[in-house]
């Protein structure tokens, strides 16, 4: 089966939230389902193999020479041409060669419960 059946999509939606390309923040309504290992290659269409992508991270998935795997709960490894390997998590952190992880959100001022100084 090539094409996901809705509950898989609303499942994959959920747990991506937006396009899982590196540093991409493309909101799900934007973006395609894509099998981390080619169904033409035999990737199975389930949970542990299907991602979000916007439509050019998808295209340059599949024109770049990176090397992408995907782990349980949505963990996906990328390894770029010149070997740096890249963990992208479906909360949208990412880290380079696991040796730093990407700084935390600025707060949000709308959800500052601080009381005003006057």
């Amino acid at each position: 089966m090539r094409h996901p059946p809705e509950w898989l999509k609303r499942e994959i939606r959920l747990r991506d939230g937006t396009c899982r390309g590196l540093g991409c923040r493309t909101h799900w309504k934007h973006c395609e389902l894509d099998h981390t290992l080619a169904w033409e290659h035999g990737g199975k269409t389930e949970l542990d193999n299907l991602a979000l992508r916007c439509k050019p991270d998808h295209l340059a998935k599949h024109n770049d020479d990176w090397h992408t795997t995907q782990q349980p709960h949505g963990v996906i490894r990328h390894q770029t041409r010149t070997g740096q390997t890249y963990t992208s998590y479906p909360d949208g952190s990412w880290i380079n060669n696991g040796l730093q992880p990407p700084p935390p959100p600025p707060p949000d001022p709308y959800n500052d419960t601080t009381p005003p100084p006057f």
